[in-house]
């Protein structure tokens, strides 16, 4: 009787030492998970090909009345990205009553930051200027990245800034009278400056 009670005993410790590790093997299980999920894990690289083409915009110029004999200074915003040239068309009509010539018209445009500048005559005609923005158009290339934006990122480097040409330009107008240099009644002229730019955009697909 004796030795069959033992080995009954001893079945049922071992059950109990058998549970025993399966729930302390999930526990261990539990905790490992929940420590591993804190860092998800790198996302793959895959190959890119990246284009960058050329696109324009027009934008919002300026008008409005300057004197003859003087300088008037007129403020223009420009807005966008990744601009590479800015184009200011002028033209203006004399308001001079019976002018016998027109007057000497020069433009300076001046960028914000340094980003450019130019200086010319305007006939009677009109001019344009094209101002470049030192912001260069990145080559087509194949990258390696987790994503579209990475390899565009990638693909422009350090190169290009995207903000670069953006904000308020100045275009000096300095009117002279007429040749003869007598000045008559409405000695002004009225100007218009219209206002594109060039620009790049690029894009990414799956090689």
């Amino acid at each position: 009787m004796y030795p069959v009670a033992f080995h009954s005993a001893q079945r049922t410790i071992q059950v109990w030492a058998t549970v025993g590790v399966v729930v302390f093997g999930s526990m261990s299980f539990v905790v490992g998970t929940a420590i591993l999920s804190g860092s998800a894990p790198p996302a793959a690289l895959r190959a890119y090909n990246v284009t960058f083409a050329n696109f324009t915009d027009t934008l919002t110029g300026a008008s409005g009345q300057a004197p003859q004999r003087a300088t008037t200074e007129v403020e223009v915003t420009v807005t966008g990205s990744n601009i590479t040239y800015v184009i200011f068309s002028i033209t203006y009509v004399d308001n001079t009553v019976s002018p016998l010539f027109n007057p000497a018209v020069t433009a300076t445009i001046t960028g914000p930051n340094g980003t450019g500048s130019a200086t010319g005559s305007v006939p009677a005609g009109g001019a344009d200027f094209t101002v470049a923005v030192p912001n260069e158009k990145p080559a087509n290339q194949t990258v390696e990245a987790a994503s579209e934006a990475e390899a565009l990122a990638e693909a422009a480097g350090n190169l290009t800034d995207p903000d670069l040409g953006t904000g308020r330009w100045t275009v000096s107008l300095d009117v002279g009278s007429p040749l003869g240099g007598l000045l008559r009644p409405g000695a002004t002229i009225t100007y218009s400056i219209d206002l594109a730019v060039w620009f790049f955009s690029g894009s990414a697909k799956p090689a």
